[in-house]
């Protein structure tokens, strides 16, 4: 595959080597430093060139021969380009060195991995003891104030109601008595002298809503009591190790999709063109200390026990009066411990709660929906020919033209997709539960409609519904039979819809398909027949483009019952009963909706349309999950006589020419409301034990859905605000302009991203998410204004070049660490391992790293807990990954299109190293062992270009400056511009 070069330029790889810069013919010292810089400049510059040409192999095994390939007389304008951005990065490589004090390689390591320690042989060991910190009482960081936030009211309504409830957070199913104690006997201690213990409860500034003294017999969970320095050095910071409660507790990780990727949130930043990133933050403090918990958890959070006359000054008068001097008490603690398994997620669904409402409400410009509806445009050449804008009821010939014609701009739904999914998205950020409900092939909009129903008896209960009647006869924006809007509606069912009840359309199973004669008329062919449910041969075109349309609008609508069902709502199915006899085909014979039914535990009744008020008897079977769907049983045809009986046919032609069969599509009276009392009952339900998609309760295995804050500029809002943790979880990108900002979350440090010309900016946003902060009770000084950011989540940040980059000092020290242990003939495995956590945390960056590494992944796994002799393929990747340390930046790009094929080969190269080389599975296991590993370096097939390319592709879009280097006789050309591509 051809790189981003064009096939005018030549190959890119491999690159060839740099000339090295000339003597200068003076020997004043002057031009002997200058030569000294240059020199020092290309060398760094060589050695990336030899990475990057490695990775374009795919190994270091032949270094002589791909070192005379890149001996080429004169590189192309391609290479040239490489050549300067190659020495931009050695130069500001050098930059950091020089910024940095020299340190020896095990003295790095040490710095880096905050458990090595520097032994007598002067090597980096892990230490394997805990140094604990000795607590000092009056060090100990604690709020200066009385300021809480309730944690269940600000809560999202769905975590709300979870955290309500001890028995919903709490799971003693499984849980052993014995192991509880053996937590409690190991964890919870005191990380201190009692002296100290006992004077911090003592303090005069402890909050008096802190702390809550019990009796030692009527906690439920002790905690152990223990302190870490903060970054000052000099306070403390309190930490009660939750092991023994955290044992009781669910497993927090199925309710959280959280999107808390930190680099990989920030790789996900596009800026459009021509515009500049902004950035702003601001951090809370003591964040988890300000959250007041319910006062179930407080017996949980016991910290360990002391004499009841060492604190009797402390304890309460109603508790003084149950208990002796000499009897046990232990401090509870009242707010959101830092070591409670739950406590990131309650607090990052606070936070993210407040961040949607205040930037949802500081961006509104409007309310409500559009003052003025959207103009209908009806299809003139439709009216012409006397035509209505339903595809049933009409021939495979008539339907295939206003198939290719178009049924209009009908907009009766009342909801465009977009608009559906920003009220959805509303509902499911209200601060009471909204049932979410859509009906598919619901027809126009009439009085007494299933709709109508469910509205009026929600409102007599009580019960808040959201409800869309769609139909592509009504509404052209809502074809769900076309792949972009089958993929909004899977999105939306997956936790916002509640209930799905509808008929996909039946006209190709219809039993006058069968007949013959009438008035003389020939009724349209057969489409199936029973042996083949799914199309017959020998169709037309017309007849193959209705049959195809009807089966994608099948599959779509059972594959979209099955999706709420799963996540425990509920799904309603309609469709002609099956005759049970040849030739008449039916959806019920079918596997796929046999096996449906099996998989939803679905229920299937049949009944007749005529007792429920239609003009002939019409069978038909529902098959769902909704409650009370057994009632239509009731309905069934007495027999035609005096108090019942049949109006007509249901076949051929009516006076207007129009068929028959058209006037059955609707809903009869009786079965709407009958419908809706499901509906209404299955929401009931739902309301009352909190199950549901948008419940608080979740089926068994079903993972969370992530928030829903993030909104589109629109006439509502002047601008829109992507929630990056949101987008996270979905994989979507999110792309900055004029009209799009911003958030990521990450625990309690928020950032703000806007462009310059966006109208709401990253310093406005930073300030109305902080001021919201403190108006529920957190505390917010810290606050960073664009021009004043310098390091993110850990990432060192730039405002002139809009770059994320591993922080200088962390920097050098890696590659000097990473370089120290390259060169050792046996190295502590547990010390590797570390410093190789400390390079993917750079590595996130740019993901296509990742590729780099693998023997060394083999190397730990085999040797963990061990020192052992080096492995030469290790000791070449330790050496290949210190250089690479110099690629780990990210800069917002401006817009791709994901159909470059140079995206495409960037985006599957780490699939197919995954797939060739093994990062996991059986042929990682395969070439466990060195001597293996080296056959396989020889049979893997070689993966050119892509890797390196995506390097690279930095340069690209944006204007490379001349000057780079100023070597002398050697002047790089001007180059075009080369297509960009974001970072895969």
């Amino acid at each position: 595959m051809q790189t981003a070069c064009s096939p005018a330029d030549g190959e890119v790889f491999p690159l060839p080597l740099l000339p090295p810069p000339t003597a200068p013919a003076s020997s004043s010292a002057r031009s002997r430093n200058r030569f000294t810089k240059k020199l020092r400049l290309w060398k760094y510059a060589i050695g990336l060139i030899h990475f990057l040409n490695f990775l374009h192999v795919g190994t270091s095994r032949h270094t002589k021969k791909l070192y005379a390939a890149a001996l080429v007389d004169e590189p192309n304008q391609a290479q040239k380009a490489v050549w300067r951005h190659l020495l931009q990065i050695s130069k500001t490589g050098l930059r950091v060195r020089r910024e940095v004090p020299p340190t020896g390689g095990q003295p790095a390591v040490a710095a880096l991995v905050k458990s090595a320690k520097v032994d007598a042989m002067g090597y980096a060991t892990v230490s394997k003891t805990h140094a604990q910190v000795p607590m000092d009482a009056s060090r100990i960081v604690e709020p200066s104030d009385e300021r809480v936030v309730d944690m269940l009211q600000a809560l999202p309504q769905d975590e709300r109601q979870f955290y309500a409830r001890e028995e919903n957070v709490v799971e003693l199913l499984g849980k052993s008595n014995v192991i509880q104690q053996e937590l409690e006997q190991q964890y919870a201690f005191v990380g201190g002298s009692l002296e100290e213990y006992l004077k911090y409860f003592h303090r005069q500034d402890i909050p008096t809503n802190m702390w809550e003294w019990k009796r030692f017999r009527d906690v439920k969970a002790v905690a152990g009591f223990s302190v870490v320095p903060k970054k000052d050095g000099s306070s403390q910071r309190k930490l009660l190790m939750c092991c023994s409660f955290n044992y009781l507790l669910c497993d927090p990780r199925n309710r959280s999709s959280l999107g808390m990727q930190g680099a990989g949130a920030l790789t996900r930043i596009h800026v459009t063109a021509g515009d500049k990133l902004e950035l702003a933050a601001c951090d809370q403090s003591n964040a988890f200390t300000r959250v007041a918990v319910p006062s179930w958890m407080v017996p949980y959070l016991a910290a360990p026990p002391v004499t009841a006359a060492s604190v009797w000054g402390l304890l309460p008068g109603h508790l003084k009066a149950t208990i002796s001097e000499f009897d046990l008490v232990s401090p509870c603690y009242k707010r959101l411990p830092m070591g409670c398994s739950h406590s990131v997620h309650i607090l990052m669904m606070i936070n993210l709660q407040v961040i949607g409402r205040s930037l949802r409400a500081n961006a509104v410009v409007e309310t409500g929906q559009h003052d003025i509806p959207p103009e209908e445009q009806p299809n003139r050449l439709l009216e012409d020919l006397g035509c209505d804008h339903s595809f049933g009821g009409c021939n495979d010939d008539e339907w295939w033209f206003r198939f290719q014609v178009g049924v209009g701009q009908r907009f009766e739904s009342g909801y465009s997709v977009q608009e559906w999914w920003d009220a959805i998205r509303a509902a499911r950020s209200s601060s009471d539960r909204t049932i979410v409900v859509m009906n598919f092939s619901g027809g126009e909009r009439r009085d007494g409609d299933v709709q109508e129903h469910v509205e009026k008896l929600a409102a007599e209960a009580n019960i808040k519904v959201l409800m869309i009647t769609v139909d592509l006869g009504c509404d052209s924006r809502w074809d769900v039979a076309q792949p972009e809007t089958f993929h909004e509606l899977m999105r939306m069912l997956e936790g916002y819809v509640d209930i799905i009840v509808g008929g996909p359309p039946c006209s190709t199973v219809s039993r006058a398909r069968h007949r013959r004669g009438g008035e003389g008329l020939n009724l349209p062919r057969p489409l199936r027949f029973r042996s083949c449910p799914w199309g017959r041969a020998g169709l037309t075109t017309a007849e193959s483009g209705r049959l195809r349309e009807a089966n994608r609008l099948w599959l779509h609508f059972m594959m979209a019952c099955e999706k709420v069902s799963a996540r425990g709502g509920c799904h309603l199915f309609e469709h002609p009963e099956d005759p049970g006899v040849e030739p008449f085909p039916s959806i019920w014979i079918t596997p796929e909706m046999i096996q449906l039914e099996l998989r939803t535990k679905a229920r299937r009744v049949t009944f007749d349309q005529c007792a429920c008020g239609a003009p002939v008897k019409k069978g038909t079977t529902v098959s769902g999950t909704l409650d009370g769907i057994g009632e239509f049983e009731r309905f069934q045809c007495p027999g035609v006589g005096p108090e019942h009986f049949h109006a007509g046919h249901a076949t051929g032609l009516d006076e207007r020419g129009s068929f028959r069969s058209r006037r059955l599509q609707a809903y009869p009276p009786a079965m709407c409301e009958l419908l809706a009392r499901c509906i209404v009952k299955s929401a009931q339900r739902m309301v009352t034990e909190g199950s549901g998609p948008t419940g608080y309760l979740l089926p068994a295995g079903v993972q969370a859905v992530p928030t829903a804050w993030s909104f589109s500029h629109s006439q509502m809002h002047s601008a829109g605000v992507d929630i990056l943790n949101e987008q996270v979880v979905h994989g979507r990108r999110t792309l900055l302009s004029s009209t799009q900002a911003g958030v990521y979350l990450h625990v309690d440090d928020t950032l703000t991203f806007s462009t310059e010309s966006c109208s709401l900016s990253a310093a406005d946003m930073m300030h109305t998410v902080a001021n919201s902060m403190e108006e529920i009770g957190f505390v917010v000084p810290e606050r960073v204004l664009p021009n004043e950011v310098v390091k993110v989540i850990g990432y060192a940040w730039s405002p002139s070049t809009s770059t994320f980059s591993l922080p200088p000092r962390k920097r050098v020290l890696l590659q000097r660490a990473l370089r120290a242990l390259a060169v050792q003939r046996r190295v502590e495995v547990a010390v590797l391992r570390a410093v190789i956590g400390l390079w993917s945390f750079g590595a996130q960056l740019r993901r296509d790293l990742y590729a780099v590494p693998f023997v060394i992944y083999n190397f730990i796994d085999k040797f963990d807990g061990l020192t052992v002799r080096l492995w030469p393929s290790v000791r070449q990747e330790l050496i290949h990954m210190a250089t690479a340390v110099d690629f780990m930046y990210a800069l917002p790009r401006k817009s791709f299109n994901t159909y470059n094929p140079v995206f495409i080969a960037s985006s599957c190269f780490i699939f197919r190293v995954q797939m060739d080389c093994g990062f996991a599975g059986s042929v990682e296991r395969r070439w466990a062992s060195e001597q293996t590993f080296k056959t396989y370096l020889d049979v893997v097939p070689t993966v050119k270009r892509t890797l390196p390319i995506s390097f690279l592709l930095e340069f690209s879009g944006r204007a490379m400056g001349e000057g780079v280097l100023d070597f002398d006789g050697f002047e790089i050309p001007d180059v075009p511009t080369l297509q960009g591509l974001p970072q895969a």
